[in-house]
């Protein structure tokens, strides 16, 4: 009994995760909309807090290695900062995270329409 609950849990995962056309037509998208807010959603000395949290809301890899590369600026050790390796890095983290984010979507739109049409039968 364990392992078929496991076995389920594992091959819904998989669905989750399978790249389909929706979900990589979902993350295209976010991503060509999202980078341009992330200009507009820089910090503004009107409204530090609210600029901040939509940053990370929105980009929190991209912000991460933003301070990793300004921690190598402070350490002295700019050998060992590649500045264009921590940028690429930051821009792969966040199409992955926002292709988890369109799965998420997908998997929830497909949960409330499975739902509709049995309350409408």
């Amino acid at each position: 009994m364990e392992t078929n609950q496991k076995s389920k849990k594992g091959q819904t995962i998989k669905k989750f995760l399978k790249p389909d056309r929706r979900k990589i037509l979902l993350t295209i998208i976010i991503t060509i909309f999202s980078f341009p807010l992330l200009y507009s959603t820089m910090p503004s000395p009107r409204e530090p807090v609210i600029s901040l949290i939509l940053l990370f809301l929105f980009f929190p890899f991209f912000v991460l290695s933003i301070i990793l590369s300004i921690l190598c600026d402070f350490s002295g050790y700019d050998a060992l900062c590649n500045y264009s390796l921590v940028f690429i890095i930051g821009f792969i983290t966040e199409i992955i995270y926002y292709y988890l984010i369109s799965c998420l979507i997908i998997f929830i739109h497909d949960k409330f329409k499975g739902r509709k049409e049995r309350i409408s039968h």
